[in-house]
């Protein structure tokens, strides 16, 4: 039995109520098990969640599509609710990024999950995926899609760091990027080995540039983003 890990600062655990896993229950999601606290168990070891799990539970109604959620290592962990400098941020990357990429070649998706492995689903501020965007009418894009992930922080960067990051290096993502809105720097991150991005880089002026070679033509100029 795998046990899910312990939390890293600035995540919350998502807790189901009552009713949901009563709901659960009746569509044979769980089996001996018992509901703590909000967190299923198994010998008061909260039990890993499974992307198939998690699919199903959308299914049969126990958890809200639109529920503010992201599936990361094993463990349901709630999203940080957006403000208006995040939205602000989001908005401002996604429209670029439509502007420079060719809509047939790739897809350009806003706070989509995307499907890890068998234990996370994180939902990224911006994901770019080899498109078009139709590809993922019916299915997660996996990271054999994804070429870069965004994540805009601003009260979530000790999650977006420390806990979905190396979800992104364990899965073979190539580049992932962090906004750091407090400190206005885009941090970079290059090169997945063994679950750790081995090239990073903290950039508060100058012009950025994916190192895929297909997004080459993508030169994100600091001084227009901060």
């Amino acid at each position: 039995m795998v046990i899910a890990k312990t939390q890293s600062p600035g995540s919350a655990r998502y807790h189901l109520t009552t009713s949901q896993y009563r709901r659960a229950v009746e569509a044979g999601l769980v089996g001996a098990v018992e509901l703590l606290n909000g967190t299923i168990t198994m010998g008061r070891a909260p039990l890993p969640i499974t992307v198939d799990w998690l699919r199903r539970a959308i299914d049969a109604g126990v958890i809200d599509e639109d529920a503010r959620v992201e599936l990361l290592s094993g463990e349901l962990v709630a999203m940080t609710p957006a403000n208006p400098p995040h939205s602000s941020m989001v908005r401002r990357l996604s429209r670029y990024l439509h502007e420079r990429l060719q809509a047939a070649r790739f897809a350009v998706l806003i706070q989509m999950p995307i499907e890890l492995g068998e234990l996370s689903r994180p939902e990224p501020d911006l994901t770019i995926a080899k498109g078009p965007e139709g590809d993922y009418d019916t299915r997660d894009p996996t990271a054999a899609d994804v070429l870069l992930v965004i994540e805009v922080a601003n009260t979530s960067l000790a999650k977006d760091r420390d806990q979905k990051l190396p979800i992104y290096a364990r899965a073979g993502i190539p580049e992932s990027w962090i906004v750091n809105l407090p400190e206005r720097t885009l941090n970079v991150y290059r090169d997945p080995h063994l679950g750790h991005y081995q090239w990073t880089d903290s950039r508060a002026s100058g012009i950025v540039t994916p190192n895929e070679p297909t997004l080459s033509h993508i030169s994100l100029d600091l001084a227009r983003l901060f």
